[in-house]
């Protein structure tokens, strides 16, 4: 969908072999888009028109429709024929770019608004190679010098860019209507229950929020990190998510009942992996629901939580995941069963829900366990036991 732009805020990086070496000149444009309330404009397509002039002549000029990305940035080359909806003149017309009359415009539309952007600084290296062929180098090592310092400027400035994104997505939230993404881009819907608010889908990122990757395990460890595939087979992670051992959940995070706060883990942003006591808060909420509990213990909640796909059929109760599971899925909690991995072994896929908890075993002798809450298409009730932390789980996160 198109939308109106205000401003853009512009930043020129320029690879210096790569110019020089190119038939046809062209180099790279990055810009940030906002508008009039000075707010990122987030996938929004609209028409970019730019011309290099020197004096009052324009050399170069071109247009070409643009889409910006989730953080509001729009990248392309000046000056690539691909992508261009039309140009003028060559951008080889301009001799000198040392020249200070040298300036570039740019101009953005949606319907009948056009504004045009502040004059974007000149491309360095394409100075420095008119240098080669007898421009001052001094002068044109101090120009580079010039725009590298104001490289680092501009960098900074995304860095707050971002940062505001983030601020303005978390405090503009709703739960049961907004999705969140994690660092793939893959997006969960959430449920908001009682207080808290829980993606509706098991994760299924192999990387941590700031970019480190996890790798992906062939044995079972409760010393590295591992993900694995439900049942070893990629075709389930659509339906089941992706499973981890705790080590990989709480990441450099030994024992959560020795920390205050929550810990975020493999979580994105704003999320982090729900501690026992947060479980126990969900179970005690739903529990307290009639229509959620089958019979006055409060525990028996696991047709309410279970989502209608994915399980495995059964004969026996009706309260239980596993019959008529068209029904199951009272909270909106979806829980999909993807079954376990340990001690080298895949087991229960489409039969036992296991999602981790951030806390460690209370007693001296579980170290090597932490909480998970369980529960299988034949069981009525839900649990929260120790499981030993080479368990390979699923892992559903919870809002701040």
């Amino acid at each position: 969908m198109k939308k109106t732009i205000f401003v853009v805020w512009a930043l020129l990086f320029v690879n210096f072999a790569a110019v020089v070496a190119q038939t046809a000149p062209m180099f790279p444009y990055q810009a940030v888009v906002r508008n009039a309330s000075n707010r990122l404009v987030q996938d929004s397509t609209f028409i970019i028109t730019i011309q290099i002039l020197q004096e009052t002549e324009v050399k170069y000029s071109e247009s070409r429709e643009i889409t910006t990305d989730r953080n509001g940035m729009v990248s392309f080359y000046i000056g690539n024929p691909v992508g261009r909806t039309s140009f003028a003149g060559a951008i080889a017309d301009v001799t000198d770019w040392s020249k200070a009359s040298f300036q570039q415009t740019f101009q953005l539309s949606s319907g009948d608004l056009v504004l045009t952007d502040p004059v974007a600084p000149v491309p360095y290296a394409l100075q420095a190679a008119n240098a080669v062929n007898g421009v001052d180098i001094t002068q044109q090592l101090a120009a580079l010098q010039h725009a590298i310092d104001s490289l680092s400027h501009v960098i900074e400035q995304q860095k707050e860019d971002i940062q505001q994104l983030s601020d303005d997505l978390y405090d503009n939230f709703r739960c049961d209507t907004d999705m969140i993404r994690d660092y793939e881009g893959y997006k969960y819907h959430t449920v908001k229950i009682g207080n808290q608010c829980w993606m509706k889908e098991n994760l299924r990122v192999t990387h941590y929020s700031d970019g480190t990757p996890i790798p992906h395990g062939t044995t079972s460890s409760d010393q590295v990190a591992y993900w694995y595939y439900p049942d070893n087979d990629a075709e389930n992670v659509e339906m089941y998510g992706l499973l981890y051992n705790w080590r990989a959940v709480v990441r450099d995070v030994w024992a959560a009942s020795n920390l205050s706060g929550a810990v975020k883990g493999i979580c994105p942003d704003g999320w982090h992996v729900p501690s026992v006591d947060e479980w126990d808060q969900l179970i005690d909420f739903v529990g307290n629901i009639d229509s959620c509990r089958c019979d006055e213990l409060r525990s028996n909640i696991a047709k309410a939580l279970a989502s209608t796909e994915g399980w495995e059929y059964d004969s026996g109760d009706a309260c239980v995941p596993g019959v008529e599971s068209e029904r199951n899925n009272a909270t909106g909690f979806s829980a999909t069963p993807a079954g376990g991995y340990l001690d080298d072994s895949y087991s229960e896929l489409g039969r036992h829900v296991y999602y981790w908890s951030s806390t460690v075993g209370i007693h001296a002798d579980d170290e090597d366990t932490a909480h998970n809450l369980s529960f299988d298409f034949r069981q009525e009730n839900v649990t929260l036991s120790f499981f030993n932390q080479k368990l390979a789980a699923s892992v559903r996160c919870v809002r701040d």
